[in-house]
């Protein structure tokens, strides 16, 4: 029988590190060391945020988790929380997805001497970086060659293919993502004819789904898909857009405080 997400967060199956910008406190099982239960883990994480809020600096949790349906719930219940400030909350699948990239770009023979792009600031304009995606995979030459632009909870429609073609008609990108976390992501037949025309007259592979379902697929194709959260915890404890709240709600789902 499958362990539930707490046994295997908590229990001696796996461990859990906490991640801060200058040290990973981490269970070390092979000395025999066991991992804390339930609540005195519940009651350090509270102790950890209650001392760094006013900082912004808190102790990541990232969780040993194999399951491609547990990580993708960890994302999908962090993007959907209830947040009291929603600033900020748009760049989370962003750097869920940038995570899974860059796992991906290393493992993939589609990606060889391809290189990821270091993501732009969550406030920069397209129109002011140069960027046509949020997520960008360079070719040798600097060329764009995959980009993947993220919408938090707004619907795909003509008017947004329509802009995304505006951006990609001078390049020679292969394939282009537009990815939603709305609940609505299947695309329109309207879309899709319109995603037809980019190919045919440009040449470049559109695709039109939801982030949830992407990520899913891109974590079934990792040798080990547990690699990702390190990626991700990163990039919450660095990125600027990501606040207090967002952190320490992360840590609560992945502790299984919220589920």
């Amino acid at each position: 029988m499958a362990l539930a997400i707490k046994d295997q967060i908590f229990g001696i199956s796996s461990g859990i590190d906490y991640l801060r910008p200058d040290e990973v406190l981490s269970f070390d099982k092979r000395k025999g060391q066991k991992a804390q239960n339930t609540k005195a883990l519940h009651v350090s994480v509270a102790k950890k945020n209650m001392e760094d809020a006013n900082t912004n600096e808190i102790a990541l949790a990232v969780p040993n988790l194999q399951d491609v349906l547990q990580i993708t719930r960890f994302f999908q219940s962090h993007f959907f929380y209830d947040y009291k400030d929603s600033k900020g909350v748009s760049r989370l699948p962003v750097l869920a997805l940038y995570a899974v990239y860059t796992v991906l770009t290393k493992e993939l023979r589609r990606y060889d001497n391809k290189q990821l792009k270091p993501l732009e600031a969550h406030s920069a304009a397209d129109s002011q970086t140069g960027s046509i995606g949020d997520i960008e995979v360079l070719n040798a030459d600097g060329t764009v060659f995959e980009a993947v632009e993220v919408k938090h909870q707004i619907q795909i429609d003509k008017a947004l293919v329509d802009s995304a073609k505006q951006k990609i008609r001078s390049s020679r990108v292969d394939r282009y993502y537009i990815l939603t976390t709305s609940l609505h992501h299947e695309p329109t037949a309207e879309v899709l004819v319109e995603a037809e025309n980019v190919k045919r007259l440009l040449g470049t592979q559109m695709i039109v789904n939801g982030v949830i379902p992407t990520i899913r697929y891109y974590l079934r194709l990792l040798s080990d898909p547990s690699s990702v959260l390190p990626e991700y915890v990163r990039l919450l404890q660095i990125d600027g857009a990501i606040s207090f709240e967002h952190k320490d709600i992360w840590n609560k789902i992945a502790t299984g405080i919220i589920e």
